[in-house]
């Protein structure tokens, strides 16, 4: 795992990730995706080779192998903004404002590997990180399901990966955790995901990530309570180019006529 001397943000674990000797190569530089409830994820991840005396820009070009990294999970670590434990030492209240109250943990695979460029000391990389249901968009299949319920489909087609799901469901409670059985059910040349997605909408049921695990969901009920990431989020215009803190940058006033 790459740890950054500073006091705050990204950090990545990956057992796949190459090293030179016992130090990871590989220096994770910024952090960008899109993730909603009931929506595959897509992270990238920017990185950047170590700038050595001892390590030049032809070994990260030899030990990096995309083939080696592909389909390899991975956990990007995005530490909250301030008001976390206290660290003696730092001028002032720096100590508890600069570490996070917590970490945000992105669990996925590793589905591209794309050199971005290099320089003369260095060499640069973009991983794109997606959830393991990702696979489930890669193929296409015909099949038929004949009596059985949306909950049976489900494990008969996930059965094929060897990735962990579990269903925490809070309304179908309310009907002895029953969901009723069809006499038919049709996979007609659609991929694992569409197929699973279209039913499951069908059934009002969607779902989001544990970590790796798959958790399929029906209610609000079916979340856990977590406390604020943020207790405030600053507003700084564009022109004031903070880079010390998270921040809002640009604010949008809309009104509508709800009517």
């Amino acid at each position: 795992m790459f740890n950054p001397l500073q006091s705050r943000t990204l950090k990545i674990e990956c057992q796949a990730l190459p090293t030179w000797g016992g130090a990871g190569i590989l220096i994770p530089q910024r952090v960008k995706g899109v993730e909603a409830l009931g929506e595959l994820f897509e992270y990238e991840v920017d990185f950047a080779s170590v700038d050595s005396p001892t390590f030049r820009i032809w070994n990260a070009r030899d030990l990096v192998k995309p083939d080696e990294l592909i389909g390899k999970p991975i956990e990007i670590q995005v530490e909250f903004e301030g008001k976390g434990t206290f660290v003696p030492g730092l001028p002032g209240n720096l100590g508890a404002g600069n570490v996070g109250a917590g970490v945000r943990r992105i669990n996925g695979l590793i589905t591209e590997v794309q050199q971005t460029g290099s320089d003369e000391r260095r060499v640069y990389y973009r991983f794109t990180v997606r959830p393991w249901l990702w696979l489930a968009s890669q193929n296409r299949d015909n099949r038929v399901f004949q009596d059985v319920s949306v909950l049976d489909v489900t494990e008969a087609v996930l059965k094929g990966y060897t990735f962990p799901w579990d269903k925490r469901l809070a309304a179908v409670a309310l009907n002895n955790n029953v969901f009723p059985k069809r006499d038919f059910i049709r996979q007609f040349w659609q991929s694992d995901y569409e197929f699973l997605k279209q039913l499951w909408t069908e059934w009002g049921l969607y779902y989001y990530f544990d970590g790796m695990k798959l958790m399929l969901c029906d209610s609000p009920g079916s979340h856990k309570k977590h406390g604020n990431a943020y207790d405030s989020v600053l507003y700084h215009s564009p022109e004031g180019k903070r880079i010390d803190e998270e921040h809002i940058h640009s604010l949008k006033v809309l009104r509508v006529n709800a009517d």
